[in-house]
């Protein structure tokens, strides 16, 4: 994959009052991967009954017969990703289990500004890699999550959240690095199997800490099956228009992200042209067997998702020597959207989270407010047959960025349609939802 690598002009002045959005280069190069640190190794059979990981692990020897790496040293797997780093120039590598003691040595070998979150035991103590004969007992191998960002984004600002428990003693983390001036936050997350309530921890957060910004969410969360067991546990994340609900009125998916690696791609639906559910497997990212669900070989429980308006350019899941889990690769086009385009509309509109929420956050004054693109939702009560929702900023409220007007209010149109004052047809937002 090749990364767009151009300077930006500076972006058009906005409406009065509004702060002007930074001028960025709207391609970014992503990374997210699990490096299954507690290991070391990668396991190339199922489990047999009653044995783990570990002892599959240890029976490996480095150059055996069936040429399983095996890191004993604790060297090989961070200079593996610091390769591939330097080969491939991502602008944000998020990583799930992952090492401190890896991550420290990979972001100073890039030059990459970092942040690293242990998971913890109540007791606030932080778990640790498995240390192998041979690894360095000195250096500091807590494990968990890690954010990695390249010089040219500029500074972030990092922050860790607890995710909670399930009924034991280890507490999972997202961390998350913020962008103010490119109005961005990438996050990295771990949750545990089944954890519907460590899932919809990470999408309030998203949605309470960083109202208004342009997301990106890598993590392992343990889900092989969206339709399965794991189906309420992701519906907090994936966009509405996935529904499962065989086009209910009210989808059970409640969240406001679009899934990469979705079998569907661009499109956020239920399902493609040809019956395809697009809220399921995609490409395998995980390469040994599931102790919960039947053999898939590579079966799928890492994501990587982004807001609705992101375009993908490219997406790629690549092998990694010394893990048991794929490598996320993508390209995306995440828009500044500029000034907008002016509309008239009949008085203030009221601002909502997303075309599908019935939370008020904020007004929009009448007039001839911008607006940016057009968007499919739900049906307000009380008023004229219109879907189409409206992505503006808002003139009060909080959030008040990258929030939604019903096209109701505008003045020029009949039912069911969201046009600029020329007439012409607003544009879909990243033109995946119809």
């Amino acid at each position: 994959m090749l990364v767009v690598s151009a300077t930006a002009a500076a972006a058009p002045s906005p409406p009065a009052g509004k702060p002007a959005a930074a001028a960025a280069d709207n391609s970014l190069k992503v990374l997210s991967f699990n490096m299954a640190g507690g290991w070391t190794c990668t396991v190339n059979r199922p489990n047999e009954p009653g044995e783990d990981d570990s002892k599959l692990c240890d029976e490996r020897d480095p150059g055996g017969e069936d040429g399983a790496p095996y890191d004993a040293e604790r060297t090989e797997s961070p200079k593996a990703l610091r390769d591939s780093i330097l080969t491939n120039k991502p602008d944000i590598v998020l990583l799930q289990e992952a090492c401190r003691d890896w991550t420290t040595d990979v972001a100073a070998a890039v030059g990459y500004t970092y942040e690293f979150q242990a998971a913890t035991e109540g007791t606030g103590a932080e778990h640790e890699c498995k240390i192998r004969e041979g690894g360095e007992e000195s250096r500091d191998h807590d494990f968990g999550v890690a954010v990695l960002t390249a010089p040219g984004l500029g500074a972030p600002e990092f922050t860790e959240y607890n995710l909670g428990n399930q009924g034991d003693d280890e507490y999972r983390w997202m961390l998350c690095a913020d962008f103010a001036a490119r109005n961005l936050t990438a996050c990295s997350g771990h949750t545990k199997e089944l954890s519907q309530s460590q899932t919809d921890k990470a999408a309030d957060v998203l949605a309470r800490e960083y109202p208004g910004r342009t997301k990106i969410l890598g993590a392992d969360f343990n889900a092989s099956d969206p339709y399965g067991s794991h189906e309420k546990q992701m519906n907090s994340i994936y966009h509405p228009a996935y529904t499962d609900g065989d086009g209910a009125a009210v989808p059970n998916t409640s969240g406001a992200y679009q899934e990469v690696f979705s079998p569907c791609g661009e499109s956020i639906a239920e399902e493609s042209a040809s019956g395809v559910r697009c809220k399921s497997y995609g490409e395998g990212d995980h390469s040994r067997p599931s102790k919960h669900v039947v053999w898939l070989n590579k079966q799928k429980i890492d994501y990587l998702f982004v807001s609705e308006w992101v375009t993908v350019t490219s997406r790629d899941v690549t092998d990694a020597k010394f893990s048991d889990h794929r490598m996320l690769w993508a390209t995306l086009d995440v828009p500044s959207h500029g000034a907008g385009i002016p509309v008239s509309t009949t008085g203030n509109l009221l601002g909502y989270a997303s075309p599908y929420s019935g939370e008020v956050t904020g007004l929009l004054n009448g007039g001839k407010p911008r607006v940016y693109c057009r968007q499919w939702g739900r049906q307000p009560e009380g008023t004229p047959t219109n879907h189409w929702w409206l992505l503006t900023d808002l003139d009060e409220g909080t959030p008040w960025q990258l929030q939604w007007v019903s096209a109701t209010g505008l003045a020029n149109w009949g039912d069911d349609e969201a046009r600029d004052d020329t007439g012409k047809n607003l544009p879909l937002c990243a033109g995946k939802i119809t």
